[in-house]
């Protein structure tokens, strides 16, 4: 309906709250597949057929590769 990016809209994995050394390999591994460009490939995979991301989606994507 817009011709871009209207707001951010956060989304998150479940993980357990009592495993902290699943969590960080779950946050290593997401970090890997951003600074890889690999995000790309599964964006096209499962969103694709919605559009291309956006700035702003890009933008989010290079700022998960950064470290906290």
């Amino acid at each position: 309906m817009l011709g871009s990016d209207f707001s951010y809209e956060p989304y998150a994995l479940i993980v357990r709250r009592d495993d902290p050394d699943f969590r960080l390999a779950v946050n290593r591994a997401l970090v890997g597949i951003y600074r890889s460009g690999e995000i790309d490939t599964i964006f096209e995979r499962w969103l694709g057929a919605l559009g291309a991301p956006g700035p702003l989606l890009h933008s989010m994507f290079y700022l998960s590769t950064l470290p906290e």
